[in-house]
């Protein structure tokens, strides 16, 4: 499978699913099963890792101390340690996933009801009402985080109020955890280079291989920092919201704001459903232009209800929008009226001006007429070639067997 899909897909980054990778290595661990402090170490070198030197050291250290390096399998998946180690795999998006968890909680979402009895139509039932089901809670969820703001366990400074207006329910709690780790952390400046300043930033109860730096832009809000957060999940972490905090930036900057995890995420969707190309050749139009529109003024609502003033911009602008499409409506209704009675004008007069001509009706009796037959009988490849007997003849007849409606077959005796 890893070279199929090196070949088919090559720009994606082939990976394995941590939850299985340590509930199989259990059984290869023999005799340090019992030893926590192994399995702590195992654990580390999978995603507790900070960095790339963090993880060579603990790994080979971790190999010397349980004589493991003729074992096999600790060889081997050291090899691949690209597709499992979390600390080598910070430059690319995954969303924060470790795991197949997509693919097992729908396959749990879906079998909750299921068993070997289960027949096809019980199983289409079972999976049509889990699909209904789901359709019904991403409409709450849309609904609950366009009508009302989360709660934060911290008084609603510029930031939070920032990132509850503009990030999902589910998002902000994840924003919120960073933000929390933020007021917990240290900051020395490290060097200044032109317009970059670089920063230390460690959290105060964490030990010091934790510290991770980083670079910050003043003139352009650029931010860039070595844990890679954004790189991976798609949102700042705590390093680099300390830094904004240095910095008096109370909001997040635009350019670190992922739209996938907005709340405005689906009009990204339906613009590239919109624009998708059918086999390279013509655009092709999936989504109704209705819904279109009416899922971006909704969002345009959305940007709005925060600001009085926003608020009357919006209004206007309806109303003076209102006015000019009523006014293109009634213009292209005239159009097409008038254009329907010069249509109508126009076959009236050609009706009073036709005249037939004698010869037409010679020419068309002296044209070849063209005999169409009935094409030849053909059975069909399912119907059966055995000859039906007597019996089944007898009895498949449709004729009328009523009492002076049937004619014997003639016969000399």
């Amino acid at each position: 499978m890893a070279n199929a899909i090196e070949q088919v897909f090559p720009n994606t980054r082939h990976r394995l699913c941590l939850w299985h990778l340590q509930k199989n290595a259990v059984s290869r661990f023999g005799d340090l099963k019992a030893d926590n402090t192994f399995k702590d170490t195992f654990k580390k070198c999978l995603y507790r890792c900070y960095n790339e030197e963090e993880f060579e050291t603990t790994w080979f250290d971790m190999i010397t101390k349980y004589n493991l390096q003729d074992h096999d399998w600790f060889t081997n998946l050291y090899t691949i340690k690209e597709k499992w180690c979390t600390s080598l795999n910070k430059d690319f998006f995954s969303a924060g996933i470790l795991s197949s968890q997509r693919s097992e909680s729908t396959n749990n979402a879906i079998g909750f009801k299921g068993n070997k009895s289960t027949s096809l139509t019980e199983f289409f039932h079972i999976f049509g009402a889990t699909v209904d089901r789901w359709r019904y809670q991403e409409d709450q969820n849309e609904y609950d985080c366009g009508n009302a703001l989360p709660k934060s366990d911290f008084p609603m400074v510029e930031m939070i109020k920032h990132a509850a207006n503009v990030y999902t329910l589910t998002l902000f709690r994840d924003f919120e955890k960073e933000f929390k780790y933020s007021m917990g952390c240290i900051s020395n400046v490290n060097y200044i280079n032109g317009n970059f300043i670089g920063y230390k930033v460690q959290h105060e109860s964490w030990p010091e291989h934790t510290a991770h730096y980083v670079a910050f832009d003043p003139t352009t809000n650029s931010i860039k920092c070595t844990c890679r957060n954004f790189e991976e999940s798609g949102w700042l972490c705590f390093h680099a919201i300390r830094v904004l905090h240095i910095h008096s930036i109370v909001n997040i900057p635009e350019q670190y704001i992922s739209k996938r995890w907005t709340k405005f995420a689906k009009s990204e969707v339906w613009k590239r459903m919109e624009h998708r190309e059918d086999n390279g050749t013509e655009k092709k139009k999936i989504t109704p232009w209705r819904y279109e529109m009416a899922r971006n003024l909704y969002n345009l609502v959305i940007k709005c209800q925060g600001s009085d003033a926003a608020k009357k911009v919006l209004k206007e602008a309806y109303a003076h929008a209102n006015e000019s499409i009523n006014k293109v409506l009634e213009k292209e209704k005239a159009a097409e009226k008038e254009a329907a009675q010069k249509a109508q004008d126009d076959v009236e007069a050609q009706q009073t001006t036709i005249n037939i001509a004698p010869s037409t009706s010679s020419s068309s009796s002296n044209a070849p007429q063209i005999i169409v037959e009935n094409p030849p009988l053909v059975k069909t490849k399912g119907r059966s070639k055995r000859k039906k007997g007597f019996f089944e003849i007898r009895t498949s007849s449709t004729a009328p067997t009523e009492f002076g409606t049937f004619t014997p077959k003639e016969q000399l005796f």
